[in-house]
């Protein structure tokens, strides 16, 4: 971008103020900018406490990178917030993606969720995000108060996870993807958290 900026020859500088305005109009462009600038590009996909068990679709985005923005709604009231604005603060966040309008699928991720939180006391905000067509009462009223309910309203989240059937993303307070499982099951997450968390005395 420095470059760009300071370029010396008057064809480039021609060309520069020519297209650069037709290029960045494009919403990828202006994202990869904003990715760039913002030092959102970077992952740990190798970093030591960075693990998957994910089975089907990988999606766009792996364990180690950073967790992609998404329009949400409540499940409760309708009121409009976006991921980030939900999962903002200093803990762990617990992301539960049934992944269908499956009830069971949620009962199961809940189960999960208290086995962790039993295991690792206050590490967590629990976060359950249906997919759209989930946004049924009987679904939403097998949900704990434990856990936020939210609708993924525009089905951009489960598909840049890769989400199909119940899967649990562990976000770090950076707002990057820790651990993700497909299909989740309790004693594979509560292996990973084991790595660098510790247990609540009993």
């Amino acid at each position: 971008m420095t470059t760009a900026a300071t370029l010396r020859s008057p064809v480039a500088q021609y060309l520069r103020n020519h297209i650069a305005g037709v290029v960045t109009s494009f919403g990828f462009v202006q994202d990869k900018i904003k990715n760039a600038i913002c030092e959102l590009a970077i992952n740990y996909r190798q970093g030591p406490l960075t693990a998957e068990d994910w089975s089907g679709r990988k999606g766009e985005v792996a364990a180690g990178d950073r967790l992609p923005d998404a329009p949400l709604s409540s499940a409760h009231d309708g009121s409009s917030t976006t991921l980030f604005k939900a999962i903002h603060g200093t803990r762990h966040n617990l992301l539960l993606l049934p992944g269908s309008r499956d009830a069971q699928a949620l009962s199961q991720l809940l189960t999960i969720a208290d086995q962790a939180r039993n295991a690792f006391l206050d590490i967590f905000a629990l976060h359950a995000i249906l997919p759209t067509e989930s946004a049924a009462p009987s679904t939403i009223a097998t949900a704990t108060s434990n856990a936020s309910i939210w609708i993924d309203t525009s089905g951009r989240l489960h598909q840049q996870l890769g989400v199909t059937e119940r899967a649990l993303i562990v976000v770090r307070p950076d707002g990057y993807i820790a651990y993700r499982a497909q299909p989740a099951e309790a004693q594979r997450l509560l292996k990973y958290l084991d790595r660098y968390l510790v247990r609540k005395k009993l």
